[in-house]
Protein backbone atom coordinates (compact mmCIF):
# COMPACT_ATOMS: atom_id res chain seq x y z
CA UNK A 1 0.00 0.00 0.00
CA UNK A 2 3.20 2.85 1.07
CA UNK A 3 4.77 1.80 -2.59
CA UNK A 4 1.51 2.25 -4.00
CA UNK A 5 1.40 6.38 -2.74
CA UNK A 6 -1.96 5.07 -1.21
CA UNK A 7 -2.19 6.26 2.83
CA UNK A 8 -3.18 3.65 5.40
CA UNK A 9 -5.45 4.45 8.24
CA UNK A 10 -6.28 1.42 10.61
CA UNK A 11 -9.74 2.50 12.67
CA UNK A 12 -9.87 0.68 15.74
CA UNK A 13 -13.66 1.27 17.30
CA UNK A 14 -14.49 0.42 20.96
CA UNK A 15 -10.49 1.30 21.68
CA UNK A 16 -11.69 1.78 25.45
CA UNK A 17 -11.72 -1.65 25.76
CA UNK A 18 -8.48 -2.98 25.20
CA UNK A 19 -5.96 -3.69 28.31
CA UNK A 20 -3.07 -1.58 28.95
CA UNK A 21 -0.36 -3.87 27.69
CA UNK A 22 -2.37 -3.73 24.07
CA UNK A 23 -1.59 -0.29 24.07
CA UNK A 24 1.23 -0.85 24.49
CA UNK A 25 2.08 -3.15 21.56
CA UNK A 26 -0.18 0.00 19.14
CA UNK A 27 2.87 2.16 20.40
CA UNK A 28 5.50 -0.79 19.07
CA UNK A 29 3.59 -0.77 15.66
CA UNK A 30 3.37 3.50 15.52
CA UNK A 31 7.18 2.69 15.26
CA UNK A 32 7.16 0.94 12.19
CA UNK A 33 4.60 3.00 10.56
CA UNK A 34 5.79 5.43 7.48
CA UNK A 35 4.56 9.04 8.64
CA UNK A 36 2.15 9.20 6.07
CA UNK A 37 0.27 6.47 7.88
CA UNK A 38 -2.41 7.21 10.78
CA UNK A 39 -3.79 4.86 13.44
CA UNK A 40 -7.24 6.24 14.87
CA UNK A 41 -8.95 5.05 17.76
CA UNK A 42 -11.69 5.40 18.56
CA UNK A 43 -13.71 4.91 22.16
CA UNK A 44 -16.02 5.83 25.26
CA UNK A 45 -14.02 8.24 28.02
CA UNK A 46 -12.25 5.64 29.51
CA UNK A 47 -10.01 5.36 26.84
CA UNK A 48 -8.86 8.81 27.72
CA UNK A 49 -8.53 7.90 31.21
CA UNK A 50 -6.54 5.01 30.04
CA UNK A 51 -4.13 6.97 27.67
CA UNK A 52 -3.40 9.83 30.84
CA UNK A 53 -1.55 6.86 33.25
CA UNK A 54 2.04 7.30 32.99
CA UNK A 55 2.69 3.76 31.94
CA UNK A 56 0.86 5.22 28.42
CA UNK A 57 3.10 7.92 28.05
CA UNK A 58 4.81 7.12 25.20
CA UNK A 59 1.73 6.09 23.20
CA UNK A 60 0.37 9.34 24.37
CA UNK A 61 3.04 11.65 22.91
CA UNK A 62 2.19 9.87 19.54
CA UNK A 63 -1.15 11.30 19.60
CA UNK A 64 -1.11 14.29 16.83
CA UNK A 65 -5.46 14.88 17.34
CA UNK A 66 -8.00 14.10 19.44
CA UNK A 67 -11.38 15.38 20.46
CA UNK A 68 -14.37 14.79 22.32
CA UNK A 69 -17.74 14.60 21.03
CA UNK A 70 -19.88 16.45 22.79
CA UNK A 71 -23.56 14.67 23.69
CA UNK A 72 -26.48 15.29 21.60
CA UNK A 73 -28.49 17.87 22.05
CA UNK A 74 -32.20 16.75 23.54
CA UNK A 75 -34.05 18.08 19.84
CA UNK A 76 -31.29 15.75 18.14
CA UNK A 77 -31.86 12.75 19.93
CA UNK A 78 -35.92 13.14 19.55
CA UNK A 79 -34.91 13.74 15.93
CA UNK A 80 -33.03 10.69 15.94
CA UNK A 81 -35.45 8.58 17.05
CA UNK A 82 -38.73 9.89 14.46
CA UNK A 83 -36.34 8.57 11.61
CA UNK A 84 -35.21 5.38 12.87
CA UNK A 85 -38.84 4.82 13.12
CA UNK A 86 -39.89 6.38 9.94
CA UNK A 87 -37.18 3.99 8.40
CA UNK A 88 -38.87 0.83 10.05
CA UNK A 89 -42.27 2.30 8.93
CA UNK A 90 -43.53 2.59 12.01
CA UNK A 91 -45.34 5.47 13.23
CA UNK A 92 -44.56 8.94 14.78
CA UNK A 93 -47.39 7.70 17.37
CA UNK A 94 -45.39 4.67 18.50
CA UNK A 95 -44.13 6.39 21.42
CA UNK A 96 -46.53 8.66 23.71
CA UNK A 97 -44.96 12.45 23.56
CA UNK A 98 -44.15 11.54 27.70
CA UNK A 99 -42.87 8.41 26.75
CA UNK A 100 -40.67 9.50 23.92
CA UNK A 101 -39.53 12.93 26.26
CA UNK A 102 -38.79 10.41 28.86
CA UNK A 103 -36.44 8.51 26.33
CA UNK A 104 -34.80 11.68 25.43
CA UNK A 105 -34.06 12.68 29.12
CA UNK A 106 -32.67 9.13 30.06
CA UNK A 107 -30.66 8.74 27.02
CA UNK A 108 -28.41 12.21 28.34
CA UNK A 109 -27.55 12.75 24.42
CA UNK A 110 -26.43 9.15 23.83
CA UNK A 111 -27.41 7.52 20.47
CA UNK A 112 -26.61 3.46 21.75
CA UNK A 113 -28.38 4.73 25.13
CA UNK A 114 -31.12 6.07 22.77
CA UNK A 115 -31.66 2.77 20.57
CA UNK A 116 -31.33 0.49 23.21
CA UNK A 117 -33.95 2.39 25.71
CA UNK A 118 -36.13 2.55 22.53
CA UNK A 119 -35.64 -1.44 21.94
CA UNK A 120 -36.76 -2.26 25.61
CA UNK A 121 -39.53 0.11 25.40
CA UNK A 122 -40.68 -1.54 22.50
CA UNK A 123 -40.37 -4.87 23.55
CA UNK A 124 -41.89 -4.37 26.91
CA UNK A 125 -44.87 -2.91 25.04
CA UNK A 126 -45.26 -6.38 23.54
CA UNK A 127 -44.95 -8.06 26.59
CA UNK A 128 -47.39 -6.17 28.18
CA UNK A 129 -50.11 -7.05 25.52
CA UNK A 130 -51.46 -8.83 28.91
CA UNK A 131 -55.24 -9.96 27.89
CA UNK A 132 -56.81 -11.36 24.60
CA UNK A 133 -60.10 -11.35 24.07
CA UNK A 134 -60.89 -13.41 21.09
CA UNK A 135 -64.69 -12.46 19.89
CA UNK A 136 -66.12 -14.11 16.42
CA UNK A 137 -67.25 -12.02 13.58
CA UNK A 138 -69.48 -9.79 13.20
CA UNK A 139 -67.66 -7.33 15.64
CA UNK A 140 -69.12 -4.01 15.90
CA UNK A 141 -65.59 -2.04 15.58
CA UNK A 142 -66.82 1.22 16.50
CA UNK A 143 -68.82 0.20 19.87
CA UNK A 144 -65.00 -1.27 20.38
CA UNK A 145 -62.92 1.39 19.52
CA UNK A 146 -65.23 3.89 21.60
CA UNK A 147 -64.19 1.74 24.78
CA UNK A 148 -60.74 2.67 23.92
CA UNK A 149 -60.17 -1.31 22.76
CA UNK A 150 -57.55 -1.08 20.00
CA UNK A 151 -59.14 -3.63 17.30
CA UNK A 152 -57.13 -6.10 15.00
CA UNK A 153 -58.49 -8.33 11.95
CA UNK A 154 -57.77 -11.42 10.83
CA UNK A 155 -57.74 -11.78 7.56
CA UNK A 156 -58.65 -15.41 6.99
CA UNK A 157 -61.73 -15.92 9.34
CA UNK A 158 -62.48 -12.31 10.69
CA UNK A 159 -61.75 -12.32 14.00
CA UNK A 160 -61.13 -9.52 15.98
CA UNK A 161 -58.64 -9.43 18.64
CA UNK A 162 -59.15 -7.05 21.28
CA UNK A 163 -57.54 -6.23 24.80
CA UNK A 164 -60.05 -5.18 27.29
CA UNK A 165 -57.54 -5.94 30.29
CA UNK A 166 -60.38 -7.30 32.37
CA UNK A 167 -59.34 -8.19 36.14
CA UNK A 168 -58.04 -11.98 35.83
CA UNK A 169 -60.07 -13.88 37.64
CA UNK A 170 -62.96 -12.58 35.48
CA UNK A 171 -60.70 -13.23 32.33
CA UNK A 172 -60.68 -16.96 33.34
CA UNK A 173 -64.34 -17.36 34.05
CA UNK A 174 -65.10 -15.59 30.94
CA UNK A 175 -63.40 -18.24 29.32
CA UNK A 176 -65.06 -20.92 31.28
CA UNK A 177 -68.13 -19.33 30.39
CA UNK A 178 -67.43 -19.55 26.13
CA UNK A 179 -67.38 -15.77 26.38
CA UNK A 180 -63.84 -15.48 25.88
CA UNK A 181 -61.31 -17.93 23.10
CA UNK A 182 -58.78 -17.18 24.06
CA UNK A 183 -56.46 -15.64 27.33
CA UNK A 184 -53.11 -13.71 26.91
CA UNK A 185 -50.43 -14.22 28.48
CA UNK A 186 -49.69 -17.46 30.10
CA UNK A 187 -51.75 -18.86 32.75
CA UNK A 188 -50.39 -19.88 36.27
CA UNK A 189 -49.17 -23.19 37.16
CA UNK A 190 -52.21 -23.62 39.60
CA UNK A 191 -54.78 -22.17 36.68
CA UNK A 192 -53.30 -25.01 34.42
CA UNK A 193 -54.26 -27.34 37.15
CA UNK A 194 -57.65 -26.25 37.40
CA UNK A 195 -58.51 -25.87 33.61
CA UNK A 196 -56.49 -28.60 32.21
CA UNK A 197 -58.79 -31.17 32.45
CA UNK A 198 -62.24 -28.86 31.16
CA UNK A 199 -63.19 -30.51 28.34
CA UNK A 200 -63.89 -27.00 26.81
CA UNK A 201 -60.59 -26.29 27.22
CA UNK A 202 -57.08 -27.10 25.70
CA UNK A 203 -54.50 -26.41 27.92
CA UNK A 204 -50.95 -26.35 27.70
CA UNK A 205 -47.47 -27.27 28.75
CA UNK A 206 -44.15 -26.01 27.45
CA UNK A 207 -40.58 -25.51 28.64
CA UNK A 208 -40.15 -21.71 29.39
CA UNK A 209 -38.41 -19.19 27.10
CA UNK A 210 -35.87 -17.86 29.80
CA UNK A 211 -33.39 -19.28 32.02
CA UNK A 212 -32.36 -17.30 35.30
CA UNK A 213 -29.34 -16.64 35.73
CA UNK A 214 -26.43 -14.70 37.86
CA UNK A 215 -23.95 -12.82 36.08
CA UNK A 216 -21.05 -12.04 37.88
CA UNK A 217 -18.70 -8.76 37.19
CA UNK A 218 -15.07 -9.70 36.59
CA UNK A 219 -13.51 -7.66 39.04
CA UNK A 220 -12.52 -8.48 42.76
CA UNK A 221 -13.53 -10.53 44.62
CA UNK A 222 -15.21 -12.09 41.26
CA UNK A 223 -11.39 -12.73 39.72
CA UNK A 224 -11.33 -15.16 42.10
CA UNK A 225 -12.38 -18.95 40.88
CA UNK A 226 -12.68 -19.82 44.36
CA UNK A 227 -14.97 -17.16 44.90
CA UNK A 228 -16.90 -17.86 42.07
CA UNK A 229 -17.00 -21.60 43.55
CA UNK A 230 -18.10 -20.39 46.58
CA UNK A 231 -21.07 -18.45 45.36
CA UNK A 232 -22.06 -21.39 42.92
CA UNK A 233 -22.19 -23.78 46.09
CA UNK A 234 -24.22 -21.52 48.05
CA UNK A 235 -27.03 -21.65 45.54
CA UNK A 236 -30.02 -23.84 46.34
CA UNK A 237 -31.27 -24.70 43.06
CA UNK A 238 -33.97 -27.64 44.72
CA UNK A 239 -35.03 -24.49 46.87
CA UNK A 240 -35.66 -22.54 43.35
CA UNK A 241 -37.45 -25.34 41.57
CA UNK A 242 -39.92 -25.18 44.92
CA UNK A 243 -40.69 -21.94 45.49
CA UNK A 244 -40.56 -20.31 42.11
CA UNK A 245 -41.31 -23.12 39.77
CA UNK A 246 -43.81 -25.08 41.83
CA UNK A 247 -41.15 -28.09 41.70
CA UNK A 248 -41.65 -28.29 38.01
CA UNK A 249 -38.39 -27.38 36.99
CA UNK A 250 -35.32 -28.78 35.41
CA UNK A 251 -31.50 -27.05 35.94
CA UNK A 252 -29.81 -25.31 33.55
CA UNK A 253 -26.11 -25.83 32.39
CA UNK A 254 -24.24 -22.94 30.20
CA UNK A 255 -26.88 -23.90 27.59
CA UNK A 256 -30.48 -23.70 28.98
CA UNK A 257 -32.42 -27.45 28.86
CA UNK A 258 -35.24 -25.76 27.02
CA UNK A 259 -33.38 -26.51 23.76
CA UNK A 260 -32.98 -30.03 24.63
CA UNK A 261 -29.83 -31.46 21.72
CA UNK A 262 -27.90 -28.99 22.41
CA UNK A 263 -27.68 -28.81 26.23
CA UNK A 264 -25.63 -31.49 28.64
CA UNK A 265 -27.63 -34.33 29.84
CA UNK A 266 -30.15 -33.33 32.89
CA UNK A 267 -28.39 -35.80 35.38
CA UNK A 268 -24.67 -34.43 34.75
CA UNK A 269 -25.55 -31.14 35.05
CA UNK A 270 -27.08 -31.92 38.17
CA UNK A 271 -24.75 -33.35 39.45
CA UNK A 272 -22.36 -30.41 38.06
CA UNK A 273 -24.19 -28.05 40.77
CA UNK A 274 -24.45 -29.71 44.49
CA UNK A 275 -25.49 -27.81 46.81
CA UNK A 276 -22.44 -27.46 49.80
CA UNK A 277 -22.29 -23.95 52.20
CA UNK A 278 -19.78 -25.90 54.16
CA UNK A 279 -17.59 -26.17 51.32
CA UNK A 280 -18.48 -22.59 50.50
CA UNK A 281 -17.22 -20.89 53.34
CA UNK A 282 -14.09 -22.95 53.30
CA UNK A 283 -13.20 -21.62 50.05
CA UNK A 284 -14.04 -18.06 50.63
CA UNK A 285 -11.85 -18.43 53.61
CA UNK A 286 -8.56 -19.86 51.41
CA UNK A 287 -9.34 -16.52 48.87
CA UNK A 288 -8.97 -13.92 52.27
CA UNK A 289 -12.50 -13.66 53.33
CA UNK A 290 -13.11 -15.67 56.15
CA UNK A 291 -15.67 -12.64 57.30
CA UNK A 292 -17.32 -12.77 53.99
CA UNK A 293 -17.89 -9.51 52.35
CA UNK A 294 -20.51 -7.08 50.28
CA UNK A 295 -21.75 -6.97 46.84
CA UNK A 296 -24.53 -5.30 45.09
CA UNK A 297 -26.70 -6.89 43.14
CA UNK A 298 -29.09 -5.43 40.21
CA UNK A 299 -32.40 -7.26 38.83
CA UNK A 300 -35.37 -5.62 36.54
CA UNK A 301 -38.32 -4.53 38.21
CA UNK A 302 -40.74 -7.42 36.20
CA UNK A 303 -44.10 -6.75 35.54
CA UNK A 304 -46.45 -8.99 37.99
CA UNK A 305 -45.96 -12.41 35.68
CA UNK A 306 -47.48 -15.54 36.90
CA UNK A 307 -44.93 -17.60 35.57
CA UNK A 308 -41.42 -16.41 37.17
CA UNK A 309 -41.43 -13.62 39.96
CA UNK A 310 -37.79 -11.73 39.52
CA UNK A 311 -38.41 -10.31 42.96
CA UNK A 312 -38.56 -13.00 45.08
CA UNK A 313 -35.91 -15.05 43.21
CA UNK A 314 -33.44 -11.86 43.80
CA UNK A 315 -34.13 -12.29 47.35
CA UNK A 316 -33.71 -15.93 47.38
CA UNK A 317 -29.90 -15.69 46.18
CA UNK A 318 -29.57 -12.84 48.81
CA UNK A 319 -30.45 -15.52 51.04
CA UNK A 320 -28.48 -18.38 50.26
CA UNK A 321 -25.52 -16.13 50.06
CA UNK A 322 -26.31 -14.47 53.32
CA UNK A 323 -25.88 -17.99 54.68
CA UNK A 324 -22.18 -18.10 53.64
CA UNK A 325 -21.20 -14.88 54.63
CA UNK A 326 -21.92 -12.59 51.34
CA UNK A 327 -24.42 -9.54 52.40
CA UNK A 328 -25.99 -8.77 48.81
CA UNK A 329 -27.52 -5.07 48.28
CA UNK A 330 -30.48 -5.61 45.93
CA UNK A 331 -31.08 -3.01 43.85
CA UNK A 332 -33.98 -3.64 41.36
CA UNK A 333 -34.17 -1.34 38.37
CA UNK A 334 -36.78 -0.48 35.60
CA UNK A 335 -36.26 -3.26 33.03
CA UNK A 336 -35.86 -0.51 30.10
CA UNK A 337 -32.67 1.43 32.15
CA UNK A 338 -31.68 -2.15 33.44
CA UNK A 339 -30.59 -3.43 29.80
CA UNK A 340 -29.64 0.12 28.09
CA UNK A 341 -27.88 1.42 31.80
CA UNK A 342 -26.98 -1.60 34.15
CA UNK A 343 -26.22 -4.83 31.58
CA UNK A 344 -24.88 -3.73 28.36
CA UNK A 345 -22.28 -1.06 29.90
CA UNK A 346 -21.49 -3.62 32.23
CA UNK A 347 -22.26 -1.54 35.19
CA UNK A 348 -22.92 -3.78 38.07
CA UNK A 349 -20.95 -6.01 40.26
CA UNK A 350 -23.77 -8.90 40.35
CA UNK A 351 -26.84 -8.62 38.11
CA UNK A 352 -29.63 -11.28 38.27
CA UNK A 353 -32.34 -11.50 35.21
CA UNK A 354 -34.40 -14.20 33.12
CA UNK A 355 -32.00 -14.71 29.95
CA UNK A 356 -33.94 -15.47 26.84
CA UNK A 357 -33.18 -19.07 25.55
CA UNK A 358 -34.03 -19.94 21.73
CA UNK A 359 -33.45 -22.58 19.50
CA UNK A 360 -29.77 -22.45 18.70
CA UNK A 361 -26.94 -22.48 21.19
CA UNK A 362 -25.06 -19.66 19.84
CA UNK A 363 -26.68 -16.86 22.15
CA UNK A 364 -26.12 -18.76 25.40
CA UNK A 365 -22.34 -19.64 24.39
CA UNK A 366 -21.24 -16.05 23.28
CA UNK A 367 -22.49 -15.30 27.23
CA UNK A 368 -19.08 -16.88 27.88
CA UNK A 369 -16.74 -15.38 25.36
CA UNK A 370 -14.65 -12.79 25.35
CA UNK A 371 -17.07 -10.79 22.63
CA UNK A 372 -20.27 -11.73 24.18
CA UNK A 373 -23.12 -11.06 22.82
CA UNK A 374 -22.71 -7.98 21.37
CA UNK A 375 -19.77 -8.65 19.60
CA UNK A 376 -17.95 -6.04 21.10
CA UNK A 377 -16.77 -7.53 24.61
CA UNK A 378 -18.21 -9.18 26.89
CA UNK A 379 -20.15 -6.38 29.28
CA UNK A 380 -18.89 -8.86 32.58
CA UNK A 381 -15.21 -7.95 31.59
CA UNK A 382 -14.65 -12.20 31.27
CA UNK A 383 -12.15 -13.33 28.67
CA UNK A 384 -11.10 -17.14 28.16
CA UNK A 385 -8.84 -17.99 25.10
CA UNK A 386 -10.06 -21.86 25.50
CA UNK A 387 -13.47 -20.72 25.75
CA UNK A 388 -13.45 -18.63 22.61
CA UNK A 389 -11.75 -21.55 20.50
CA UNK A 390 -14.37 -24.51 21.65
CA UNK A 391 -17.35 -21.77 20.87
CA UNK A 392 -15.90 -20.55 17.34
CA UNK A 393 -15.53 -24.17 16.51
CA UNK A 394 -18.53 -25.04 17.06
CA UNK A 395 -19.93 -22.28 14.97
CA UNK A 396 -17.65 -23.79 11.90
CA UNK A 397 -18.92 -27.25 12.16
CA UNK A 398 -21.39 -28.50 9.91
CA UNK A 399 -21.54 -32.15 10.78
CA UNK A 400 -24.21 -31.94 13.93
CA UNK A 401 -23.29 -34.77 15.57
CA UNK A 402 -19.41 -33.43 15.85
CA UNK A 403 -21.28 -29.81 16.66
CA UNK A 404 -22.43 -30.98 19.75
CA UNK A 405 -19.64 -33.20 21.21
CA UNK A 406 -17.61 -29.64 21.00
CA UNK A 407 -20.62 -27.89 22.51
CA UNK A 408 -20.68 -30.33 25.43
CA UNK A 409 -17.02 -29.94 26.15
CA UNK A 410 -17.41 -25.85 26.06
CA UNK A 411 -20.03 -26.03 28.24
CA UNK A 412 -18.16 -28.94 30.58
CA UNK A 413 -15.51 -25.77 30.67
CA UNK A 414 -17.94 -23.25 31.52
CA UNK A 415 -19.25 -24.71 34.51
CA UNK A 416 -15.81 -25.40 36.05
CA UNK A 417 -15.15 -22.22 35.23
CA UNK A 418 -18.09 -21.27 37.56
CA UNK A 419 -19.17 -17.66 35.93
CA UNK A 420 -19.30 -15.17 34.26
CA UNK A 421 -22.86 -16.44 34.13
CA UNK A 422 -24.07 -18.89 36.59
CA UNK A 423 -27.15 -20.55 35.62
CA UNK A 424 -30.38 -21.30 37.69
CA UNK A 425 -33.02 -24.13 37.20
CA UNK A 426 -36.20 -23.22 34.88
CA UNK A 427 -39.76 -24.34 34.73
CA UNK A 428 -42.61 -24.26 32.22
CA UNK A 429 -45.14 -21.32 30.94
CA UNK A 430 -49.22 -23.05 30.44
CA UNK A 431 -51.24 -21.40 28.45
CA UNK A 432 -55.27 -22.31 27.91
CA UNK A 433 -57.54 -21.31 24.89
CA UNK A 434 -61.05 -22.60 24.05
CA UNK A 435 -61.35 -26.23 22.56
CA UNK A 436 -63.27 -24.45 19.43
CA UNK A 437 -60.23 -21.90 18.54
CA UNK A 438 -57.23 -23.94 16.38
CA UNK A 439 -54.14 -23.29 15.89
CA UNK A 440 -51.92 -24.70 13.27
CA UNK A 441 -50.32 -26.60 16.26
CA UNK A 442 -49.77 -26.12 20.00
CA UNK A 443 -47.64 -24.36 21.86
CA UNK A 444 -44.90 -26.93 22.88
CA UNK A 445 -45.23 -28.76 19.88
CA UNK A 446 -42.54 -29.06 16.81
CA UNK A 447 -44.48 -27.19 14.29
CA UNK A 448 -45.38 -28.80 10.82
CA UNK A 449 -43.73 -28.21 7.67
CA UNK A 450 -44.48 -25.41 6.16
CA UNK A 451 -46.45 -23.71 8.54
CA UNK A 452 -45.86 -20.51 9.46
CA UNK A 453 -44.94 -19.20 12.77
CA UNK A 454 -47.06 -19.34 16.24
CA UNK A 455 -50.34 -17.46 16.73
CA UNK A 456 -50.79 -17.61 12.59
CA UNK A 457 -53.87 -18.71 10.58
CA UNK A 458 -55.63 -18.93 13.87
CA UNK A 459 -58.97 -20.58 13.41
CA UNK A 460 -62.70 -21.30 15.21
CA UNK A 461 -65.24 -23.52 14.87
CA UNK A 462 -68.77 -21.82 14.05
CA UNK A 463 -70.39 -21.11 17.16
Amino acid sequence: VHRAGKMLVPIIDDAHLMPTDCLRKLRLLCEDFPRSHNLVLIGQPPLLQSLSLTINEEIRSLVTYSVVLPRLAPETIEQFILTQLDRAGLGHNTFTPDALALIVRSAEGLLRRTRNLCLSALIEAVRDQVHLDVVAAPVDDHRIMEQGIPVVRCRKCELAFANPRPDREGLLSGLRSGRYDAVSPAISNDEYVKLKDDDRLIATRSPAGFYPCLQLKMQAPFTDMRVRQAIDLALHRDNFVDSLWHGEAEYNGPVPWAIGFWALPQDEVRNSYPHDPARARSLLEEAGYADGFQAGMKFPKWTSNVMFDVSKAASLIASNLNEIGVTVRLEGVELGSFIANTILPGDFEMAFFPNISDGDPDRALALYTTQGTTGVGNWTGYTSPEVDALVEAQAREFDEQRRRETIYEAQRLMIKEHGPQITLPSGYEYDVHASRVHYPYEIGVAPPSGTGPWGADIWTDAV
